[in-house]
């Protein structure tokens, strides 16, 4: 049969696998951002969860220094510390990415009532848990832990017997010129790296901006130290003797304040990144339409999905005697240059009256001829020549016209040809938009037969030009709750990372609060200082990954985001905000432990062995 078929020379003819395969490509490639960012919201995750592993099981094996160091006088080996201390770090990661592994699939009917309630309608299908993702995730969360664990298990298994036996810190308190100058090394590839890919508007050399990350960790120590030094005045003028303390506090664990920094700034540059992104996304969005909208109704597809207007709509549209004119858009895929591109079919002569599309160089009209307009900057295109694969042919047609701007919408076109051109390519569409023109004198009245005829016609749907203008970008706003809800779940797991390493540092530093308390700090003074502590180190954490992602994320967007993001816009009143949710959170994150050691008698803590 499908032999029989496949011999009609009127219809291209393919069997319900390929046609399966070919629908589920249409529809999940618009979706390729969101995979990206899942990605990159993942690798954060992970980057954040092995910096607090790294934290909690570095301040443990400190607080077991003199344990390691008996251990080792009486005869244990290197390697017997470091195993016990891997083994531990194996037996701890198994249980804990057993336990979530199965929130993860438990929690995928929350996850869809949480999408639900963002307004995105695409988990409909049945939840499908992959043996490869299950085995990933659990590979990754183990090999984490145990890498995590193995860096301060090596350290403490080389410390001399007699070194772990003393009554010294657990860190030392002076930062390694060498460490600085390679993570200043490290972080002046990244910004020449950013410089070089604007300038080129190469992404090649976005690449090395991921060196950024290395940087931060291998400056952290300094740059806190450096920021308790120089606010060390400013915290006695505003807080007093407390002021003090809680800066030198900072000053005094350099590398355990850096990496417990490390994850609030990482949490915090990826809010920066995506609200950037966002930002200037929808200002992407909606400023064509703002700009080039002239029509005075707007008829939009049902679905953002896909074009379901009714083709004979704008001839009945068209037909009223109020109506001046219509102008129909439909859409295609094509493939141009080996990428999937939307391409535009319109009427050149009647669209610009309704749309202005911004020609920089040649004319629509010849889009009669054959031709094709791309949305661009560089008039030098015109003239070129551009082959449009579509599935059952190919257009060659030569650059007739370059524009400024789309049409407007999320999967707005970047090519334009003529209607007819398009529908003798890929045979007659649905029109995805009509874009309505009413006659002076009579808008109200002309509205409301218009929209009688939408409403008898499914598929459809009726916005005037405000409304319209105000929904542009609305595609992408559902995406932005889903995003913003997956930022604050990294946030909460820097911030609990930051309660976590509060406590164990607290922990750590027993004996020296039981002294603050013995010469005479209260309990309230106590609080304060553990407050101002970790108030101070989240304001440098937070500052530094605000300002972090908007210098990169300004140059990745700017060379990435092509023609669909023109422009960078950094919603500097959101990242305000995000500075100062951040220090709160963190302030409040350190409130228990805090309460907690207020609550210890003073001569509990003077007689805890540090």
């Amino acid at each position: 049969m499908l032999g029989r078929l496949s011999a009609l020379t009127d219809a291209e003819v393919i069997d319900g696998s390929d046609h399966i395969r070919t629908m589920q490509d249409a529809a999940t490639s618009p979706l390729q951002f969101l995979t990206v960012f899942l990605l990159a919201f993942a690798v954060v995750a992970v980057l954040i969860g092995v910096t607090i592993i790294f934290n909690t099981f570095a301040l443990t094996v400190a607080r077991r220094r003199r344990e390691s160091g008996l251990l080792r006088a009486i005869g244990a080996e290197r390697r017997q510390l470091l195993g016990g201390v891997v083994i531990e770090a194996a037996l701890v990661g198994t249980i804990a990415t057993l336990a979530g592994l199965v929130c993860g699939v438990a929690g995928v009917g929350a996850l869809r009532w949480l999408v639900g309630l963002a307004g995105i309608t695409l988990l409909t299908g049945p939840s499908i848990v992959s043996t490869t993702s299950i085995a990933v995730a659990a590979a990754v969360g183990i090999g984490a832990t145990i890498l995590s664990a193995w860096i301060p298990a090596r350290r403490a298994a080389a410390t001399p017997p007699i070194e772990a036996l003393r009554e010294s810190a657990a860190e030392p308190r002076v930062v390694s010129p060498a460490r600085t100058a390679s993570g200043l090394v490290l972080a002046a590839a990244a910004i020449a790296g950013a410089a070089v890919a604007v300038v080129r508007s190469s992404a090649t050399w976005v690449v090395f901006v991921a060196a950024i990350v290395p940087a931060l960790v291998l400056c952290g120590p300094a740059i806190v130290t450096a920021a308790a030094r120089g606010s060390a005045r400013v915290a006695r003028r505003a807080a007093g003797v407390s002021g003090s303390i809680a800066a030198g506090n900072l000053a005094a664990s350099p590398r355990r304040s850096a990496s417990t920094a490390l994850a609030l700034m990482l949490g915090t540059a990826m809010v920066t990144m995506f609200a950037i992104l966002a930002s200037s996304l929808t200002s992407a969005v909606g400023t064509d339409v703002r700009k080039g909208l002239q029509a005075d109704l707007v008829v939009t597809s049902a679905t953002a999905d896909f074009p379901t207007v009714d083709p004979t709509l704008a001839g009945r549209i068209g037909a009223l005697p109020d109506v001046d004119a219509v102008a129909a858009l439909s859409i295609a895929e094509g493939i141009v240059a080996g990428k999937a591109e939307a391409i535009g079919g319109i009427d050149p002569t009647a669209l610009p009256t309704m749309f202005d599309l911004a020609p920089i160089a040649g004319d629509l009209a010849d889009l009669r001829e054959g031709g094709v307009a791309v949305v661009g900057d560089d008039p030098r295109l015109l003239g070129g020549t551009l082959e449009i694969g579509f599935e059952g042919s190919t257009l060659e047609a030569p650059i007739a016209a370059v524009v400024a701007r789309s049409t407007g919408g999320f999967e707005a076109p970047l090519y334009f040809v003529d209607r007819a051109t398009l529908d003798a390519s890929v045979g007659r569409l649905l029109d995805a938009t009509l874009f309505v023109d009413l006659a002076d004198g009579v808008v109200a009245d002309a509205e409301e037969d218009v929209r009688a005829l939408v409403r008898a016609t499914p598929g459809s749907f009726l916005e005037t030009r405000a409304e319209h203008v105000a929904n542009s970008g609305s595609e992408i706003a559902a995406f932005r709750n889903f995003i913003d809800g997956m930022l604050l779940l990294a946030s909460f797991i820097a911030l609990l990372g930051v309660a976590n390493t509060t406590a164990l540092a607290i922990n750590e530093r027993s004996g020296e609060l039981g002294l603050l308390r013995a010469v005479g700090a209260t309990r309230r003074e106590l609080r304060r200082i553990v407050r101002l502590e970790v108030a101070l180190l989240s304001f440098v954490a937070a500052s530094i990954g605000i300002a972090v992602a908007v210098g990169f994320g300004w140059a990745l967007i700017d060379v990435t985001g092509g023609t669909e993001i023109p422009s960078v816009v950094v919603p500097w009143s959101r990242l305000a905000v995000t500075l100062v949710v951040a220090v709160v959170a963190g302030v409040v994150a350190a409130a228990w432990p805090a309460f907690r050691v207020s609550r210890v008698p003073v001569l509990e803590l003077v007689g805890r062995d540090r």
